[in-house]
């Protein structure tokens, strides 16, 4: 797996080009889901974008193309994106403790004190994989 880019002339627009560029077996493994993953990342960047362009004064009222892409913005990051990389957090802190990670690796990783790492890895061995959890480890279809 690798990200490509470019910029300034040699970019498509002249701005920036991100390239994912992943092997015929990561292709396989991940599957359309890169593609979702991707466009989620996609809404990300672009929320930065909104967020950091000029806008009318407080006193005008948002109009209505500004709410749409405000909705979209908070759907995507709060209902796809966000629990999707809470998925693959949770699978790969459950399969690293598995693997015999100690509190001390996960809150360095986490840059959190240990007892926190603790905490929160105990509280996520103590129940079954969330759908998020089976959506990351390829248990179940597109989240």
């Amino acid at each position: 797996m690798e990200l490509i880019h470019r910029t300034g002339d040699d970019a498509t627009k002249g701005g920036l080009d991100l390239v994912l560029s992943l092997t015929g077996p990561e292709s396989g493994r991940i599957g359309v889901e890169a593609a979702l993953m991707a466009d989620r990342i996609l809404t990300a960047i672009g929320a930065l974008d909104t967020l950091r362009e000029p806008r009318p004064g407080d006193d005008e009222p948002m109009t209505a193309q500004a709410d749409d892409r405000y909705q979209r913005i908070v759907t995507d990051l709060g209902v796809r994106l966000i629990p999707s990389l809470l998925g693959i957090l949770n699978a790969s802190i459950r399969q690293w403790a598995a693997a015999g990670a100690s509190h001390g690796d996960l809150a360095e990783a986490l840059s959190v004190t240990r007892s926190t790492a603790q905490s929160r890895r105990k509280h996520l061995l103590s129940r079954s994989p969330d759908l998020g959890e089976q959506w990351a480890t390829g248990s179940l279809p597109p989240l």
